[in-house]
């Protein structure tokens, strides 16, 4: 079933600001839109009145600050768009609301340093993307100890790799690129 209901609500500028309502199976679509400037901030939003997604589009593109919750209304992610593409900052949680990991986007692909996290917020490794692959230094946790770190070229492990046991170095392996 589709409901679709629209609203203009005249002001004193040149241009109308709209609200539209689409019904979506078990969503409910709504944008407040400004059809001279083509930006729309828009909510996905349920029977329970949970909000699962809200941000802007300017002509039909993610931009800037968008933020996702998962059915039950914890915040799933949240961060920035540029042209549809994620950007910058951006914080992923688990289902109970705990950080999962945290790391900047560039045109949409993941790059710089980027932490990940266990459901008990523990560290479980960290490191570097570049183009949406592994590269650079990265460790490994357990428990909150390190258990490995070595470096990754275009997502393969490469180089000096060492391992731990109860924080102490139990061994050196190099990995040859292919």
């Amino acid at each position: 079933m589709l409901v679709l209901l629209l609203f203009s609500l005249s002001g004193k500028s040149q241009s109308d600001t709209n609200l539209l309502c689409v019904k979506l199976s078990d969503l409910t679509k709504v944008q407040s839109f400004n059809a001279t400037e083509k930006v729309h901030y828009t909510w996905l939003i349920d029977a329970d009145s949970n909000v699962h997604c809200e941000g802007r589009l300017k002509n039909d593109l993610e931009t800037g600050f968008w933020k996702y919750n998962y059915r039950h209304g914890v915040q799933k992610a949240q961060g920035f768009y540029a042209s549809g593409k994620k950007t910058g900052c951006w914080k992923f949680y688990h289902p109970k609301g705990a950080l999962a990991s945290m790391g900047e986007y560039e045109y949409g692909l993941k790059t710089g340093y980027w932490k990940f996290y266990n459901q008990g917020e523990q560290l479980t490794e960290e490191g570097w993307y570049a183009q949406n692959k592994r590269d650079g230094w990265w460790k490994f946790y357990q428990a909150g100890k390190l258990v490995e770190e070595g470096s990754f070229a275009a997502d393969k492990k490469t180089g000096y790799w060492r391992f731990y046991q109860n924080g102490m170095l139990t061994s050196v392996t190099i990995i040859e690129e292919e």
